[in-house]
């Protein structure tokens, strides 16, 4: 037995990832935790950083020049640590964001997530995924120079790459870029929709006293996931997997 994915459409993909949420909530919402202690490091190692450049201005202190001569041998000892650690607690947070990805996928094709393999197999691609990422966000940045239009036509044709470069980590820069930009291929709008339904249900989980969003983040990295896997079976149509949800996929007999 061969199980085929439903059609990519917006009706597919929220039913599947709502149950996919309720399923592997835990182990999900374990590694956003981790995210998100990473985020408040950055944006603490950010802060003070821009509150150190503040502190450069003469123009604050009531004896600037007696200032100055005790700030700035100050500010020139710290602010490369301040740096460092802004850029060191980025690197955890893409370590984690691997884990997620391939978190996400494991639930999609069925599989147990396994939080504790995945975070210590993540450095496999960790490099990988880093140059990806960082490459595909210049490319959205230049085109958004050019026109919003170009800018968000490629954001939406690179929006699989860091999924793909997390799960393959054996992949080139140009295999992933590759990769993604051909299985976005004819379904713009519908992806477009999928970003902005996304946007709405976590805006939704927030206004619910902001502890909706706790479970709506968890649905909508889910609905990557499963655009990302039902894309990608265009080009794997032998694709196995274990049926997970009742009426969530049709079976064809080989």
């Amino acid at each position: 037995m061969s199980i085929t994915y439903k059609q990519l459409s917006l009706d597919s993909v929220w039913n599947l990832s709502w149950n996919q949420a309720k399923k592997h909530f835990i182990v999900i919402f374990a590694v956003n935790v981790l995210l998100w202690l990473c985020s408040q490091i950055s944006t603490f190692f950010v802060n003070t950083t821009s509150l150190a450049m503040t502190l450069k201005d003469p123009s604050i202190y009531t004896n600037p020049e007696q200032a100055m001569e005790v700030v700035m041998p100050l500010l020139l000892a710290i602010a490369p640590m301040l740096m460092l650690g802004g850029f060191i607690s980025w690197l955890v947070s893409s370590y984690f964001q691997i884990s997620l990805y391939q978190l996400l996928v494991d639930g999609v094709k069925g599989m147990t997530p396994n939080l504790g393999e995945r975070i210590k197999g993540a450095y496999k691609g960790y490099l990988n995924y880093i140059i990806s990422v960082f490459v595909s966000n210049l490319l959205v940045s230049l085109a958004t120079c050019l026109c919003l239009l170009p800018g968000l036509f490629v954001q939406v044709r690179l929006l699989l790459v860091p999924i793909i470069a997390a799960n393959k980590p054996e992949a080139t820069l140009g295999e992933v870029i590759k990769e993604s930009w051909n299985l976005t291929r004819g379904h713009f709008w519908t992806l477009l929709g999928y970003g902005i339904v996304a946007a709405l249900v976590n805006v939704v989980g927030f206004i619910c006293c902001c502890v909706g969003i706790v479970f709506t983040q968890v649905i909508t990295q889910f609905m990557l996931a499963n655009v990302y896997c039902m894309l990608s079976q265009e080009d794997e149509p032998e694709y196995q997997e274990e049926q997970s949800y009742e009426g969530e996929y049709n079976q064809e007999e080989k």
